[in-house]
């Protein structure tokens, strides 16, 4: 694939995907009013501060995948790293949710302090951002797969589909099934979930078949510890 062809790709994509996130905005604050509204802005804070919990490899992943383009994995050495990091998302996605899960009520009671959401409302809400933000943290796996594999047009011709998906879709949720918040959110998290699975189906299906199942290899993530440890730091500084 053409360096022009995923550059094009990219601001395309990524263009589309800003767009979907913006353009219902106010038909958004018509059903579910400025407050409610307001704790999808506190999702994409805690989004923001989840992107740490990447530790640099999402993009340490993309590089290892283009470097098995050019020969340097076998196709039993790829697989193990990928899944490695599979569990290890895995791993932190499932304690992302349920911390989330926990800390819900306290949030919704002693920090938002809403006014014209019920308390109970808002924790669910809270409780479901878990699920979303868990399933878009493996999301980076695959995505970063994905680029490393040079597969821009396909990720993001995917990801303007699931955009409209997500953002459109919600409109339809509301306004034709239920308009409440937690709808709101319930219809986020299925997205997401339907993202993993799509970008993990497509990564494994360009991926030539090994000899053996893929298993965890904790020789592959020694051997990516040092550029891991640098990109980790760069999204660190970044964030500050």
């Amino acid at each position: 694939m053409s360096l022009k062809k995923n550059t094009i790709a990219n601001y395309l994509g990524q263009g589309w995907t800003v767009l979907m996130g913006l353009a219902f905005v106010p038909v958004y604050i018509r059903y579910l009013g400025v407050e409610a509204w307001g704790l999808v802005g506190f999702m994409s804070m805690l989004q923001a501060w989840l992107t740490l919990l990447d530790m640099g490899l999402s993009p340490t992943l993309s590089r290892e995948m283009a470097r098995f383009q050019a020969g340097a994995h076998s196709a039993q050495s790829i697989r193990d790293l990928l899944r490695s990091l599979e569990m290890i998302y895995g791993g932190v996605a499932v304690a992302v949710v349920g911390i989330v899960w926990l800390i819900a009520p306290w949030v919704a009671v002693h920090w938002l302090s809403a006014t014209q959401v019920s308390a109970a409302s808002v924790a669910q809400a809270i409780g479901m951002m878990g699920l979303v933000l868990a399933a878009r943290m493996v999301e980076q796996v695959y995505r970063g797969a994905i680029q490393g594999l040079q597969r821009q047009v396909w990720l993001n011709g995917a990801q303007s589909v699931l955009a409209t998906l997500r953002w459109a879709g919600a409109v339809g949720v509301l306004a034709w099934v239920d308009t409440s918040i937690e709808a709101f959110f319930l219809w986020q998290g299925l997205v997401s979930l339907l993202t993993v699975l799509i970008l993990a189906r497509q990564t494994y299906h360009w991926l030539p078949p090994a000899k053996h199942p893929a298993s965890f290899d904790l020789d592959a993530l020694v051997r990516i510890r040092s550029f891991a440890g640098g990109m980790a730091a760069t999204t660190f500084c970044q964030s500050c």
